[in-house]
């Protein structure tokens, strides 16, 4: 049997901006600021763009079969086609119009497998008859060797009879792509990679309205067993000569046994993670835990101080005093902690807005982070507004930009109320961004 090659193509448009592909339920989300060019502060910190874990993934299964070569690819320019058999095009929706033209360009007669939650609606624009599309969640598609090349061969795509774990699912091997595109963070230090990877896949919560991960993993919780999850955690590190860790879970720890037995785990090792959680999912007494685990900084989303907003967006938060408790604690065990808020959700007025930015400032948390509500094709929100849905160009879909007309605020209020809410947290507060530095830094040299 010949060879055959697999190229992995990601693409990434010329741009003063980073673009991460993974963030979001795989749409991916761009930081997009008017009038800074955020490529020159990237750059400085090497903060690279964020390729899709579902791409990588799926270059590590196939990987494993023989007479299979990969090969990753990353391109921003049109003209530039690597010579391959195969291509997994990974798609975003902050990439959309550049992806679309790239492959009308260069890929329409070739062999392509498209990767990435957007296809769901993006599907339409991909009608060549040698395109093919990967399902979701791609844990759920059976690793065997016969049932990987029947996918290359055309025949099907052969998913898993019973599903209940990821035990017999690797974690993707970010090794596979070249080092300087392998992803970075600012916590991790300068010229230090970081690993993404999930423990689980799945989210039942019902802020699945306006979310976008659950038309990427489902709503249904998959997870690792601790142990099986350690173990392949502690081969990839080796590989990779890298001890930090992304979590990117869309929830970690939904499944209360299973978020023990793992921290207990973590505890063991000397690894240092970043994950994301709900701030419900955290009791007063297992912070201790997430410190001995090697956690560095834990992502909250808060969304919200105006109780009618959160409702009428199908969002539940934890009690607003045990919000200040959990979050204090967790600084005071040494973890950053980083409450991500929602500027513009539908229920927003002004004072709301207002509101919600002087509560991030009466909160202990280190580092805050805020984005303009969108309503993401696919989901529920969407289909509720679509009539006021004003944006066109989908790249713009990147929860920074406002994408439709709001009922109580003009785009230009919602974009300078997102200025506002990072000028009044960082800016405005000198002493307070001096010591998140100072912290950054010491973390870098411990």
């Amino acid at each position: 049997m010949n060879e055959i090659k697999i190229i992995g193509l990601d693409l990434y448009p010329n741009s003063n901006y980073r673009i991460s592909k993974d963030t979001n339920g795989g749409y991916g989300t761009s930081n997009i600021i008017k009038g800074v060019n955020l490529k020159i502060i990237n750059k400085a910190f090497k903060v690279n763009q964020f390729t899709s874990l579902d791409l990588i993934y799926l270059l590590t299964i196939f990987s494993k079969l023989n007479n299979i070569k990969i090969e990753y690819h990353r391109i921003n320019n049109l003209d530039s086609l690597p010579k391959g058999d195969i291509y997994f095009y990974n798609i975003s929706i902050v990439a959309h119009e550049f992806e679309l033209e790239y492959y009308k360009h260069n890929l329409i007669n070739k062999k392509v497998f498209i990767v990435g939650s957007w296809s769901h609606v993006a599907k339409k624009f991909y009608d060549s008859k040698n395109t093919y599309f990967f399902p979701s969640p791609v844990e759920s598609i059976s690793t065997s060797d016969e049932d990987l090349k029947k996918i290359l061969n055309n025949q099907d795509f052969v998913l898993k009879e019973e599903f209940t774990d990821l035990d017999n699912n690797p974690l993707p091997d970010w090794s596979l792509i070249n080092k300087e595109f392998r992803p970075t963070h600012l916590l991790s230090g300068i010229n230090q990679n970081i690993i993404p990877i999930r423990t689980s896949i799945g989210c039942p919560y019902s802020c699945s309205y306006y979310c976008t991960y659950p038309l990427q993993q489902g709503k249904k919780v998959i997870s690792y067993s601790a142990e099986n999850l350690i173990f392949k955690m502690l081969d990839l590190s080796k590989k990779m000569q890298t001890k930090w860790f992304l979590f990117r879970d869309p929830v970690f720890g939904i499944n209360p046994k299973q978020r023990l037995e793992i921290l207990k785990v973590l505890g063991k090792s000397d690894f240092k993670i970043i994950l994301e959680t709900h701030l419900r999912l955290i009791n007063l007494d297992e912070i201790k835990l997430f410190k001995e685990a090697g956690v560095k900084c834990i992502y909250v989303g808060i969304e919200s101080a105006d109780a009618e907003v959160l409702k009428d967006s199908k969002r539940k938060n934890e009690k607003e005093n045990l919000i200040y408790e959990k979050i204090k604690k967790i600084e005071k065990n040494g973890i950053f902690v980083k409450g991500m808020y929602i500027i513009g959700l539908p229920a927003d007025t002004k004072k709301s807005i207002r509101k919600t930015i002087n509560y991030s400032k009466t909160l202990p948390h280190s580092m805050a982070q805020f984005s303009v509500f969108t309503a993401y094709p696919g989901t529920q929100a969407y289909n509720d507004m679509i009539d006021d849905v004003s944006e066109q160009k989908y790249y713009n879909f990147n929860q920074w930009t406002p994408t439709v007309n709001h009922s109580n605020l003009s785009k230009l209020e919602i974009s300078n109320y997102l200025n506002k809410s990072y000028i009044e947290f960082y800016l405005y507060r000198p002493i307070k961004s001096f010591i998140l530095t100072f912290r950054i830094v010491l973390n870098w040299l411990y």
